[in-house]
């Protein structure tokens, strides 16, 4: 017994097991768990920076570990500071230890709903990640883009239940609870009510519930979801402020200056137009499936106002003959 413990002692506790790694991937896959799946910002910690650990910290220009593990010709490793010469360490911006001009392409767009990044010429870092504008069609026609996301119920069931369907309702229903069918015997958030094969999760002790339809979310022909109710996309998204950025080459914030100074990629540039104007078509597409009134209903309105302006017409006519039939006449 006494040979096992200093074999069992020399284990690195670092390490998991393969049957630990395999679950820990599983779970990452099925659960998609948001906050093990974030990166934490360096400028939030409290804690004292140490140099030396590899992550950089508050006060710190760069950190890639210790001595021994350094590989970065741009950090010095014993004080976490830039290297002589180097204007950055790390970063989307940052190229042989030099901060890139701003023609450089640092985040290319990931979906329908997101639009590409560049690089300001001054930091190492990409700018803020910004989203394309509400109402945006996304995903094939199937969804309209919002704050950056192309919600759908479907997706909405995935994320709660696995390999899920999400259940047909109308209107208003589809924008309150979301009901599912299939996926994993119990959601990844909350509690759960089962009807039959119908299933709903409610959920207290999130800032999120992820049992009701999220916010944007497709609920009929040119319709989205806003503030649980079912509304036309124009209307719903017509006075929402969204992010904005200029084209490539013009400056902000009116974006109708040239930037000299922006030199476009040659392989990049008929590209950036022709996405624009794609996107342009397509916003133009969406909110032309709002239909205008039908002829026949505007000659209705028209013949009902008509009639309403003769009756009164008609009844202001007859009110002074009859007040003028009955006026007492005057002794001679």
């Amino acid at each position: 017994m006494t040979d096992l413990i200093p074999k069992i002692n020399q284990t690195d506790e670092s390490d998991l097991s393969s049957c630990s790694s395999s679950n820990y991937e599983r779970y990452l896959t099925t659960r998609s768990p948001s906050c093990l799946l974030d990166k934490p910002d360096y400028m939030r910690i409290q804690a004292p920076a140490v140099c030396g650990n590899g992550f950089k910290e508050k006060g710190e220009q760069c950190d890639c570990g210790t001595v021994q593990e350094c590989t970065n010709p741009c950090c010095n490793a014993t004080t976490c500071t830039l290297s002589a010469g180097s204007q950055c360490a790390e970063g989307e911006c940052c190229a042989d230890c030099q901060i890139q001009p701003r023609s450089r392409e640092c985040r290319p767009k990931q979906d329908d709903c997101d639009l590409a990044e560049y690089c300001d010429g001054k930091s190492a870092t990409c700018p803020e990640d910004v989203f394309a504008v509400n109402g945006l069609p996304c995903n094939k026609g199937l969804g309209y883009c919002y704050n950056g996301q192309c919600p759908q119920r479907s997706t909405q069931c995935l994320k709660l239940y696995g390999n899920s369907r999400p259940l047909a309702f109308f209107l208003d229903f589809f924008c309150g609870k979301l009901f599912c069918s299939g996926g994993n015997p119990n959601p990844i958030y909350g509690q759960m009510v089962t009807i039959g094969g119908c299933k709903a999760a409610f959920i207290q002790d999130y800032t999120k519930d992820y049992g009701q339809v999220e916010e944007g979310t497709v609920c009929g022909e040119g319709k989205v979801c806003s503030q649980n109710q079912c509304m036309d996309v124009e209307a719903a998204y017509r006075n929402t402020n969204c992010s904005c950025q200029c084209t490539p080459g013009w400056l902000p914030p009116n974006c109708g200056a040239q930037d000299e100074a922006f030199n476009s990629l040659s392989t990049g540039k008929n590209r950036l137009w022709a996405d624009l104007d794609l996107r342009l078509l397509l916003l133009r597409r969406s909110w032309s499936h709002f239909e205008p009134i039908p002829a026949g209903a505007k000659v209705a309105v028209s013949l009902a106002v008509i009639l309403v302006v003769l009756g009164l017409i008609f009844g202001v006519v007859g009110f002074m003959c009859k007040k003028k039939k009955q006026a007492p006449s005057l002794p001679t």
